[in-house]
């Protein structure tokens, strides 16, 4: 009995260290990467970074994992944005801690949603591949990521370090820049399992896939990073979307994903140099437009690749059902038995004549070769003929 407390003990116990090491790392991550944010744009009065990295990482952190992890985001989140706040504002008092507290409290309920609309079954876990499901998936991604920026925003216009005229669009920049950074993220880490259809063997696919990086790097280059070109390109950004078409249909989904992340970088490196496409004197404008820019071709390219991973699902249910049907038919061929040909028999006794050399009467060879089955009865000439012999 002691025995069984003990080991019960020890086991709760080291369910509790990897909890409370898993807090400690997903703590420092999201002070890791709010500090990229920020150290990105610090020396730069004009630029706001379009994405809330930390955002597309949340929900992984509580994604088929333990609940006790919202801990270590919203401690993570806390520290982040008060020392992010503090850089800015140059003091801490009171009134900010309750702030970023409540920005905290936003930033942890966004992944608490998203993970619990999981948890009730509401979204299959593996959504990619499921158009209804993605659709779903982005309906939550939106509620929770709009909650996250109306209490964010809320806040800060409560401590006074925003004017009230600036609420909505400080929501529709918070909202867009969470929810693009979980599409683009995400993603990445969720189709590690999924199987890869490039044949490195095949050296016809692999040269269409260079031809094609080659061709989205140039674009990436001239349009959205603006080297080496002096022509402005503000309304051509959107040709990227032919190049996102031809990484879901011809090449698995992890280059898809890995593509995606490609282009968003090369738009963000773009932002902070100045040089994207939409950038502009109106701040504001710029980072609303880069963001929405962001979350539609990241839509987009998950939305494709569900529809083509769905496609491809059907086709191969049709492709069993059609070799199960093959096999169905040839098998009730071979149980069918069907009488044809010649067949020799003997003008005497009427017995029929086997393969084997053997001869049997009627009555065998028909229920040997056949699906009949006989019933004896006597025909009208053969029942006359018995009766007469009685009498």
């Amino acid at each position: 009995m002691l025995n069984k407390i003990r080991i019960s003990y020890q086991t709760k116990l080291s369910k509790t260290g990897k909890i409370v090491l898993a807090n400690i790392f997903i703590t420092l991550f999201i002070i890791f990467l709010g500090r990229i944010s920020f150290i990105l744009i610090q020396d730069t009065t004009d630029v706001v970074f379009p994405l809330y990295l930390p955002a597309g990482f949340t929900f992984l952190f509580l994604f088929k994992k333990s609940k006790f992890h919202l801990i270590g985001i919203w401690i993570g989140t806390f520290i982040e944005a008060l020392v992010n706040m503090k850089t800015m504002i140059g003091n801490i008092n009171f009134s900010l801690i309750i702030v970023v507290a409540l920005i905290a409290s936003g930033n942890s309920l966004q992944p608490f949603i998203i993970s619990t609309s999981f948890e009730k079954k509401w979204i299959r876990e593996d959504f990619l591949i499921h158009p209804s499901s993605l659709i779903k998936f982005l309906l939550v991604a939106i509620l929770s990521c709009l909650s996250a920026g109306i209490i964010g925003s809320s806040a800060l216009i409560f401590g006074s370090y925003l004017p009230v005229d600036a609420f909505f669009s400080s929501v529709f920049s918070w909202w867009l820049s969470d929810l693009a950074a979980i599409l683009i993220i995400s993603p990445i880490f969720l189709t590690k399992s999924y199987p890869n259809s490039i044949d490195w063997h095949n050296y016809r696919k692999v040269g269409e896939l260079i031809v094609f990086l080659g061709l989205s790097i140039v674009f990436q280059l001239i349009i959205l990073v603006g080297v080496g070109i002096s022509i402005d390109f503000n309304h051509f950004e959107y040709l990227i979307l032919p190049l996102i078409i031809w990484a879901v249909f011809r090449f698995s989904p992890q280059i898809a994903v890995n593509h995606m992340v490609l282009v968003s970088l090369s738009m963000i490196y773009g932002i902070l140099n100045g040089d994207a496409p939409f950038s502009s004197n109106d701040i504001d404008q710029a980072v609303l437009l880069s963001q929405f820019y962001l979350f539609i071709i990241a839509f987009t390219n998950l939305l494709l690749m569900a529809l083509v991973a769905e496609r491809f699902q059907i086709t191969l249910q049709l492709k069993d059902y059609t070799e199960n049907l093959e096999v169905k038919v040839q098998d009730t061929v071979k149980r069918m038995k069907v009488l044809s040909g010649f067949l020799p028999m003997c003008a005497s006794c009427k017995k029929i004549r086997n393969d084997d050399g053997t001869w049997d009467n009627l009555e065998q060879f028909i229920d040997q070769h056949s699906q009949a089955k006989l019933t004896h009865s006597y025909c009208p000439d053969c029942s006359k003929k018995i009766l007469d012999e009685l009498d």
